[in-house]
């Protein structure tokens, strides 16, 4: 026995050729490479860069074709709101 070796599972290095999975945010369904829209629910996938109208990923922040700079998501403001109960006179 101390000649023999065991034989581990080897996993298929699929992904050492570049090959990568990816997978909508939305439904976590596997979607191609190149899809605009996931198949499955519809959410997009991709955004059309207004220059070039190339497609890139929806969360590029610059074309890789004609390096547009995308807008950046304007950030909500805080709101305050005062709710005054009918109880809530204002004094002490």
């Amino acid at each position: 026995m101390a000649g023999i070796l065991v034989k581990r599972f080897e996993w298929p290095a699929s992904w050492l050729k570049g090959e990568v999975r990816l997978h909508c945010i939305a439904c976590e369904a596997e979607v191609e490479r190149m899809e605009k829209v996931c198949p499955r629910c519809n959410a997009p996938l991709r955004k059309e860069c207004p220059i070039c109208h190339y497609w890139v990923e929806m969360d590029a922040s610059t074309c890789v074709s004609c390096r547009y700079l995308f807008p950046l998501p304007l950030k909500s403001k805080a709101t305050v709101r005062m709710w005054h109960g009918a109880d809530a006179s204002g004094g002490p």
